[in-house]
């Protein structure tokens, strides 16, 4: 039953976040894009999007098998909504971090770039530019993703037990 309760959970949460990051593009490229433009740049940086927020999503679901295994939940029908509470505050946290890595993604491309709004060379369908950004968000998700368990796992309560003498 738990493990069923985590696959929905992580399924709304993929879908969750793919269309706040499609939100969020479609919305920054509304003054770069053209009615007549060809949107395989755009595509193409939604897709290196999706890919970054699929890395770190994916600790979510470690750190709630993590909560799953170290907790004793004394009531059985409470232990949904603490589930969920944790997984909840877990997803929070790593759309907080996806959103740090895309803007310190597109910082250091500005830098690397000259700066060029990614936005606008995306909307130009400008190839070497959307290449540089993806390099650069994906080895930035790769960085982050390593130290993002370390972080969800903190957010866990643990229960303290009784020192005997």
């Amino acid at each position: 039953m738990s493990q069923l309760l985590l696959i929905v959970l992580l399924t709304l949460s993929g879908v969750l976040s793919l269309s706040l990051i499609n939100y969020f593009t479609n919305r920054r490229l509304k003054k770069y894009s053209q009615v007549d433009n060809d949107k395989i740049g755009i595509n193409i940086l939604k897709a290196v999007l999706f890919l970054c927020a699929g890395l770190l999503i994916s600790e979510v679901g470690n750190a709630t098998k993590e909560v799953l295994n170290i907790q004793s939940f004394g009531v059985a029908d409470n232990w949904m909504f603490l589930v969920s509470g944790y997984f909840t505050l877990f997803f929070s946290i790593t759309i907080v971090v996806l959103f740090v890595v895309v803007w310190f993604a597109k910082m250091v491309f500005a830098i690397f770039s000259k700066g060029i709004n990614i936005y606008e060379a995306a909307s130009r369908n400008d190839f070497a530019n959307i290449l540089l950004f993806a390099g650069i968000a994906i080895c930035i998700s790769f960085i982050v993703k390593s130290g993002l368990l370390a972080l969800l796992l903190n957010a866990i309560q643990y229960s303290s037990t009784p020192i005997f003498h």
